[in-house]
This record gives structure tokens, C-alpha cells and sequence, in this order.
């Protein structure tokens, strides 16, 4: 007897001895209701006198009819198992959350489909990460070249969200990470740093990146934003941020954080912030990563705030971090993610390991949730082949972690998104190990995440242990992965072309890195000599043309030229002296 894939595998599966025929599968399917069940929980009855469904409520009659979709996309020849499925969620929130404002935007089609993909996995939150990509009716400088959603689209995509009982969630930057708006008059009087100051993220030098808690102004500016924002959403939560805030108290708000403190700065903000959401039916979650090292501090947040707890490696200490939240008797979620920003090729080790932790600790802890983001840092060139695992495997564990921790996530993903296609999914999972050659201390892809971070020395720890050998050994993962790619002719068009550009994109990196390690007179990467960085430009100009081909064929056009940007920063970094090439810098010419 053949047994199901089905993601995410349910809690109880029982099977009979008889084979259920097609007509009887595809057939009419009786529901009842129990409220005895667990909140979402369902059981799915398959024999050859019919199908049974008894659940809790609405969403677990929906959820008992995705397990159904799943065994009848593999039963056509009246090969069913009968099966008697008992099934419920640990978590009461899983979500997922999608960066679009840094710097590609799924068409509205695609962010349909990829919603109908999550509600399958029993996904029941989602949310799109905003900072300057919704289309504000007064606000059209800040957004107008960006690809962006408007209020009839979130309506849309809500109503989409709800009929497959996903909570679709507003995230809008309310404090930091706003430098897209504060680049531009008149916004920029309200930075905490009109002037610029440093980040990771900036375009510029002169790019602000917080707005100036301390200036009323600054909470009417929100006000207004958010007053024509969160109407759009049914859901009763709110993502306001608050996350990296690392300016606030270096500018214009330094004289108000030394008289009362930061932290009241930062809290008599948020209050602010959380009236205008509850004011619009609605309470907040912040982040937590500027607040929850001070217990006093955690003491004084507006209330029914609900603290998100980040971080991505794969043995963050979120218990430990959290038992300042419950000793203040604070509602939390804890945040993982698919660890798929800024790398080429992904990471599995570490998303693997940092989804499974979170989950654990929230079932632990009692959380309410977990969510899984994916960031796109940096122009977000990685690709969304890349992403579904991760996503894949966080909607399993989240909803039945001890049936599906060390589960078989490729197998599960070549049946159901790859057109069944066996050996897809192991093949990018295989080439998310590669970075683990040469990664960095913290765990990172240093092949990519290096390059844009800063233009490190040879000194710097990042390379005190990276030799030849590990790039040898990442190399010869990389033929392999291009090897096992030509044995597998079924490989969707679209998956095949994104794990083609991760090889391309990989053996780039490791080519760069080669070249800096063999030239023992360039301390940095743009000190390498110039017949080496010639031979670089001429691959990754090569490289680009792919890159940008793909984007222009699968994503909406706007954010490219600030996508450009971090490649254009990168050409500097590794062949400086070869000039950019003029065509790619008419792409970012107004930015």
C-alpha cells in the first residue's frame, strides 16, 4: 500500500485494509461540526462508503479538505488507502511574511497563487512587509516609481486571504527603516537625522533612517498614514515596527532621550502609535529588539502589545529571551525565517534549525504564534525557488512539530509544487548547504552576505579561517548541483532557470573570493590587480544581464533601479577599477 505525502503530515493517520476508488474520493463529503475539537482541529474519515469530515469550526472543515486535495492530486488508478485522520495545530498563529518593499514585487496574480500555496500548508496568518510601497493618496513622490500595492488591492488580497481563512496582517515601518521616505522634501524635516546617518541599508550617504520620535509632528505624519492604511485590512492585528532603531537618540530627539530617557521616548512614541491602531480597531505587535533588555522599560508599553521576538540563527535563545516578556506578563510571538536574504543559494542548516527552534521554544512557552519571514535585503536577488522550502517547512512544524521535525520536506516538495519532479527538491536543498564552506562566524553566506555588508579587510574574522580549500570544496558542490540539474529533464521551466542562476551567481562568489585570497598584496577586495578584477567584470557582467532578464520577466518593474544599486555597490567592491558598465548605470541614473 502506497502511504500519502501530505504537508504537513497530521497528527494521527490510521490506515484500513481496503482501497477507495476514485469516484468515491472525488465524491460528495459529509461535514459536521463539534466544537469539542481543538480550536481548527478536524477529522477526516476516507472509506469506501464516503467521505466523512467532522471539525471544529469553518476553518477546520477547510483544512480537512486541503489534506483531501492533497490525496486526491496522488490517487487516480482507485488507490487510495481507506485512512481516519485526526488532526489540530500546536500554534494558533502561523504566519508568514513576504518582503515587497526591498526591492521586487510579486504581480498581484502571483502573490494570489502564492497565497492559495500557504493556505494549503495551513498557514493562517500572512503578511507583506511595507515601507514606502503603498500607494498613500498624498503621497505619490514617495511611492510612484516603486512597484506598490493600493487600497483596492489589499482589499482584495484581504478578502482573498479570509475565504481561505488566512489573516492577512498590515506591516508598516512606523519608526525606522523609513529612509525611502525620508530621502525626499518634505518628509526629511521629520528624520531623527535629517542629515543622513549610517546603515547597513542606506542608497546614500545623506539617506536618514528613523523618524524623530520626539517631534509631534512625526506621531500626526503616522496618524494620517495610518488612518488610510489599516482600514483596507480586517484583520484586529498591526505590524508597526520598531525594530534597528539604532539613530534615535544621536539627533534630534538626543536632548528629549537625555532628559527623560530613550526608552521613554521610544514607549511615549509607541503609545502614540498604539492609540492611532486601536483607534482603527486594531492592536499592536513590535518588534522587540530595542525594548527587551529593560524590564522597566517593557513595563510601561501600550497596552495589549504583543512583542515579536526575531532572530535567525539556528540556536538564537528566544526561551531565555522571552522570560522577560511572561515575568511582565506580556503576550508574545517568536519570529524565525526562511534564511533566505542576501545569499545566492540559501542556507538549509540554518533555516532548518532556527524554524524548529522557534516553534519548540513557542510550544514551550505558550506563545501565540510563530511567524517566518523572508527579507530581501540588499535588491533581493536571491531566488523564490530558494524560499519555498523554508516556507514549506515552517507550515509543517508550526502546525505538528513532533510529526514533522525530521520530515522528508523534499519529498513532500516534489510532489506538490514541483510537478512531481523527484529529486528537485533535494538538489536545492543540496546547494542551500554550500555556503556552509565558507560561512561566517555568525552563520552567515559569506560568499554573498560579505559583499554588501561592507568592503572588508583581509584581517577581518569574517576571513581569518576561509582558505582556498573550502572555496575548492564549494566549487566542486557547484559542478556536482550543475551535474545532477542535467539529469533532471523534468524540472519546471521557471525552478530550472532560478536554480541555473544560484549556480551562476555562486561560482561568481567564489571566483571573487579565489582572487582576493590569491593576490597577497590586496587587503581589500578592490585592491585585488586589475587583470584579475578585468576577469571578474567580464563574468559578472554576464551575470547581471541574467539576473536583471529574470526579474524583468517575473516581477513587476519597479525597485529594479534601487535593486541595481546593490549590485552596483558590489561591481565596486570586487572590480572597481574596471568602470561600471554604462548601460546598467542608466538603469539607477535618477535614483
Amino acid at each position: 500500500m502506497k502511504k500519502p505525502i501530505l504537508l504537513p503530515i497530521p497528527k494521527n493517520i490510521v490506515y484500513g485494509t481496503e482501497t477507495i476508488a476514485n469516484d468515491v474520493l472525488q465524491g460528495k463529503i459529509e461535514v459536521e461540526f463539534d466544537s469539542n475539537l481543538p480550536r481548527e482541529g478536524y477529522n477526516l474519515s476516507v472509506k469506501s462508503d464516503g467521505i466523512k469530515v467532522v471539525a471544529a469550526d469553518k476553518a477546520g472543515e477547510f483544512y480537512a479538505k486541503q489534506t483531501l486535495k492533497q490525496l486526491i492530486s496522488q490517487y487516480s488508478k482507485n488507490d487510495c488507502p481507506a485512512l481516519e485522520i485526526e488532526d489540530y495545530p500546536d500554534l494558533a498563529l502561523r504566519g508568514v511574511s513576504l518582503d515587497v518593499s526591498r526591492d521586487r514585487m510579486p504581480s498581484f496574480e502571483n502573490l494570489l497563487k502564492f497565497v492559495d500555496l500557504l493556505a494549503s500548508w495551513k498557514i493562517n496568518t500572512f503578511t507583506l512587509y511595507f515601507e514606502h510601497v503603498f500607494a498613500f493618496k498624498n503621497h505619490k513622490k514617495v511611492w510612484e516609481k516603486a512597484a506598490y500595492l493600493t487600497a483596492e488591492n489589499i482589499q482584495e488580497l484581504d478578502k482573498y486571504c479570509q475565504e481561505r481563512f488566512i489573516e492577512l496582517i498590515p506591516t508598516q515601518e512606523t519608526l525606522g527603516h523609513l529612509s525611502r521616505w525620508l530621502c525626499h522634501e518634505p518628509y526629511r524635516q521629520l528624520a531623527e537625522c535629517p542629515e543622513g546617518c549610517y546603515s547597513s541599508w542606506r542608497l546614500k550617504e545623506t539617506d536618514p533612517f528613523s523618524i524623530c520620535p520626539a517631534d509631534p509632528k512625526s506621531l500626526e505624519f503616522m496618524e494620517e498614514l495610518l488612518d488610510e492604511l489599516l482600514p483596507n485590512y480586517s484583520s484586529k492585528y498591526f505590524f508597526c515596527g520598531g525594530d534597528e532603531t539604532f539613530d534615535i537618540g544621536k539627533g534630534r530627539s538626543k536632548e528629549a532621550c537625555e532628559k527623560i530617557g530613550l526608552n521613554k521616548v521610544y514607549a511615549d512614541y509607541f503609545k502614540g502609535i498604539g492609540k492611532i491602531a486601536q483607534k482603527n480597531g486594531k492592536k499592536i505587535f513590535i518588534y522587540s529588539d530595542m525594548v527587551k533588555n529593560d524590564p522597566e522599560f517593557l513595563k510601561v508599553l501600550p497596552e495589549d502589545t504583543i512583542l515579536a521576538e526575531w532572530g535567525y540563527g539556528r540556536h538564537y535563545p528566544f526561551k531565555e529571551n522571552a522570560k522577560k516578556f511572561i515575568e511582565c506578563g506580556l503576550d508574545f510571538i517568536f519570529i524565525a525565517s526562511n534564511s533566505n536574504y542576501s545569499t545566492w543559494g540559501g542556507r538549509t542548516y540554518r533555516w532548518r534549525g532556527n524554524i524548529a527552534n522557534a516553534v519548540q521554544s513557542a510550544m514551550e512557552l505558550k506563545a501565540k504564534g510563530c511567524f517566518f519571514h523572508e527579507f530581501g535585503d540588499f535588491g533581493h536577488w536571491t531566488q523564490f525557488s530558494f524560499s519555498l522550502p523554508g516556507f514549506a517547512y515552517a507550515a509543517a512544524v508550526s502546525w505538528n512539530l513532533a510529526g514533522n521535525e525530521n520530515m522528508d520536506i523534499a519529498e513532500a516538495l516534489d510532489f506538490l509544487i514541483y510537478d512531481n519532479c523527484s529529486g528537485v527538491a533535494d538538489l536545492i536543498l543540496d546547494i542551500g548547504k554550500i555556503y556552509n564552506h565558507t560561512a561566517a562566524p555568525d552563520d552567515n553566506d559569506l560568499l554573498y552576505w560579505m559583499f554588501y555588508r561592507e568592503q572588508y579587510e583581509k584581517t577581518h574574522e569574517y576571513f581569518a579561517t576561509l582558505t582556498l580549500d573550502d572555496l575548492a570544496k564549494a566549487s566542486e558542490d557547484v559542478l556536482h548541483a550543475e551535474y545532477k540539474l542535467k539529469r533532471l529533464p523534468a524540472v519546471p521551466a521557471l525552478v530550472r532557470q532560478e536554480i541555473m542562476l544560484s549556480l551562476q551567481s555562486l561560482k561568481f562568489a567564489i571566483h571573487t573570493a579565489e582572487e582576493f585570497l590569491l593576490d597577497e598584496n590586496a587587503k581589500k577586495f578592490n585592491e585585488v590587480n586589475e587583470a584579475a578584477q578585468k576577469r571578474l567584470a567580464a563574468e559578472f557582467e554576464k551575470l547581471i544581464d541574467a539576473l536583471l532578464a529574470h526579474r524583468d520577466a517575473n516581477y513587476l518593474p519597479g525597485g529594479r533601479r534601487e535593486a541595481m544599486h546593490w549590485l552596483r555597490r558590489y561591481w565596486y567592491f570586487v572590480c572597481g577599477k574596471v568602470e561600471f558598465p554604462d548601460r546598467f548605470t542608466a538603469v539607477i541614473a535618477d535614483l
